[in-house]
C-alpha cells in the first residue's frame, strides 16, 4: 500500500509543477499597481489566520473576480511565508483551451471538482472557493449585496472530511465594475458556445452590450457584414471578464471557523458528515458571516 505522505509529497510535487512563482511574482508586478489605482483594492483581516495553518478559504464571488484573484494572492503572499501555498478553484471552462489553461495554471488555478480538491488538500496546501460559482459571478447588479452560493455544499463536505478550518471572505465592490442587467440560462442555449463549454448561466452586462456594438461599428467599415457579425458575437462573449466601471473594491478576511464544532448532536462527525440538515446548518452558518460582514461593509462611508 502507498502511504499517505508519499501520496502528499506526490501531490505536492504535482502542483508545484505546474505553478510558478516567478510567474506569479511577474503578474502581480504588473497589474497590482494598475488594480489599486483604478479600483482602491484593499484587503483587510488577513492577521485572522495563522500562518502554519492549513485552510480552505471560501468567499463571495463577484463578476470582477480576476481583480478579486489577483488582490487576494497579492496578500496571502506577503502575509505567508514561501512555500505555503493557496490553490484557487475555477470553472473548468478555463481550461478547455491550452493557452488560458497555461496561464491559470501558473497562477495556481485548479478545476473546481472534487479530485482537484483532494490532491491539493493531502498535499498540505490551502485552497480558496467561490461556491457560487457561475451562478452567483453574473447575479444582476440589483443583487450585488446579496451572498448566494445557490445552495451549494460540496465545500462542505471536504471541510468535513478534512477537518479544516474555514476562512470566510466577505467582497464588495467588484460586482459594480460591470453591472449585469439579466441573468439567464435560456441566453447560455441560445449563443450556443457557453452551453458547448458547460457555462449554465450567462448574462447580459453594460460591458458585453458597449464592446460589442463598437466591435459591430469598427469593423463593418472594413469587413464583410458576416464577419462583423461572428467577430461581435465573441467579443459579446467574453467581454463579461472585462472592467468597463471604476469602483472600490474590498475584501475583508473573517475569523476561521472549525464545522465540526457546530455538530451539537452528539454523534461521531463519521456519522453526521453526509446529513443534508447538518450540511445545511454549515452552510447557513458561513454564508450568514459573509452576508453579515457584506452588509457591514457595504455601510461604510466610501
Amino acid at each position: 500500500m502507498v502511504s499517505l505522505t508519499y501520496f502528499q509529497h506526490r501531490a505536492s510535487n504535482n502542483m508545484n509543477n505546474q505553478r510558478s512563482q516567478k510567474f506569479i511574482d511577474q503578474a502581480l508586478k504588473k497589474v497590482i499597481p494598475v488594480f489599486e489605482f483604478l479600483f482602491k483594492c484593499k484587503v483587510t483581516g488577513v492577521d485572522q489566520m495563522k500562518q502554519d495553518q492549513q485552510y480552505i478559504c471560501i468567499a463571495n464571488h463577484n463578476i470582477g473576480v480576476l481583480i478579486e484573484g489577483f488582490t487576494l494572492l497579492n496578500a496571502w503572499q506577503k502575509y505567508f511565508k514561501p512555500g505555503h501555498l493557496c490553490f484557487a478553484m475555477a470553472h473548468r471552462f478555463f481550461f478547455l483551451f491550452p493557452g488560458v489553461k497555461y496561464v491559470m495554471s501558473r497562477l495556481g488555478c485548479i478545476p473546481a471538482n472534487h479530485d482537484s480538491a483532494d490532491e491539493i488538500l493531502q498535499g498540505g496546501h490551502s485552497m480558496l472557493v467561490f461556491p457560487g460559482g457561475n451562478y452567483e459571478c453574473i447575479r444582476t447588479y440589483f443583487d450585488r449585496e446579496q451572498c448566494d452560493f445557490n445552495q451549494r455544499k460540496g465545500w462542505v463536505k471536504i471541510a468535513l472530511k478534512y477537518n479544516l478550518d474555514i476562512v470566510p471572505i466577505a467582497i464588495t465592490g467588484s460586482h459594480s465594475v460591470n453591472p449585469v442587467f439579466y441573468r439567464s440560462q435560456f441566453l447560455s442555449y441560445l449563443l450556443i458556445l457557453p452551453k458547448l463549454f458547460h457555462i449554465k448561466w450567462f448574462p447580459i452586462s453594460l460591458a458585453q452590450v458597449t464592446y460589442s456594438v463598437i466591435a459591430f461599428f469598427i469593423f463593418k467599415l472594413f469587413l464583410p457584414l458576416w464577419l462583423v457579425f461572428v467577430i461581435s458575437y465573441f467579443v459579446y462573449l467574453f467581454a463579461f471578464l472585462i472592467p468597463i466601471l471604476p469602483a472600490k473594491i474590498h475584501m475583508n478576511i473573517n475569523t476561521p471557523v472549525r464545522l465540526s464544532e457546530l455538530n451539537k448532536t452528539g454523534q461521531p462527525l463519521a456519522d453526521v458528515i453526509n446529513s443534508p440538515e447538518f450540511l445545511q446548518i454549515c452552510y447557513d452558518h458561513v454564508s450568514q458571516i459573509i452576508q453579515q460582514n457584506m452588509d457591514q461593509m457595504n455601510r461604510q462611508p466610501n
